[in-house]
């Protein structure tokens, strides 16, 4: 088992061992990793994108700005409805999204 079906199972696993909506530590640790990494890669592409497409450093900023929309919209609109994921997930998972996109923008920029 790979990928999709043995997260599937992994999140099976701990909802049978920690109740429902709770990951345990290890899988927590783990969603929260890919998310941030997604969120470099996003930034990296992103920046990228704006530089040759665009060659403007305000893209950056409108395709920053609307990642941090539509993950506003899928985090606590989306994905609570169609996956009955809880507010504190949604708040984490979005946390783990935006932080790297506002230190990059602070820091970098």
């Amino acid at each position: 088992m790979r990928g999709r079906e043995s997260y599937k199972q992994a999140v099976e696993n701990a909802f049978a061992k920690y109740g429902p909506n709770s990951l345990g530590l290890k899988l927590q640790f783990y969603r929260g990793a890919c998310h941030f990494i997604g969120s470099v890669l996003f930034i990296v592409f992103a920046t990228l994108i704006s530089q040759k497409l665009f060659g403007s450093e305000v893209a950056l900023y409108v395709l920053l700005g609307a990642a941090i929309v539509a993950l506003f919209v899928q985090e606590f609109f989306s994905h609570p409805y169609r996956f009955q994921q809880s507010r504190r997930k949604g708040i984490v998972d979005w946390l783990t999204w935006v932080i790297p996109m506002v230190l990059y923008v602070i820091f970098w920029l």
